[in-house]
């Protein structure tokens, strides 16, 4: 599938999107791949507060579908999801430019890491967690620049 820039709209998520972003969140956990099955299973089963994340969500649309999700507060990226069949052709890089703020932290995962990385962002110290008995070894990122202003909210 060749997929463009141009092939992606951006908007504000809306409490419609829920069923289509938690699926995005599913099927892009699904898809990582450095992680177990009981890792997954557990990622999956940590659903987040959706209404309460909303107003701070902007999603990627291609042909009338959530194609990912970004969600972030004024210090913190929280969330960046990207349906699998659409990873790896710039989206993730486009949604966090999108919200991106200086000081701006986030605590990512091995795939997310790539892209704070490749933007630009400053590893600041080794997360690892433990939930429900298993670890799960993040890192703390920090965005220290503003190269594309965020969207205004």
């Amino acid at each position: 599938m060749k997929i463009k820039s141009k092939d992606f709209s951006f908007r504000k998520g809306e409490s419609r999107d829920i069923p289509q972003l938690e699926s995005c969140r599913i099927n892009s956990i699904k898809n990582c791949k450095i992680y177990s099955k009981k890792q997954i299973n557990i990622w999956i089963n940590s659903k987040p507060n959706w209404e309460e994340l909303i107003p701070k969500t902007i999603v990627s649309v291609t042909e009338n579908h959530i194609s990912g999700f970004v969600i972030s507060g004024d210090k913190f990226l929280d969330y960046l999801y990207v349906e699998p069949n659409y990873q790896r052709h710039g989206l993730g890089n486009k949604l966090v430019s999108l919200v991106e703020t200086t000081n701006m932290k986030c605590d990512c995962n091995p795939y997310s890491e790539k892209i704070l990385i490749k933007r630009g962002w400053k590893f600041l110290s080794e997360n690892t967690k433990e939930k429900s008995g298993e670890r799960f070894n993040n890192k703390w990122y920090k965005f220290e620049k503003i190269e594309n202003p965020p969207i205004k909210k």
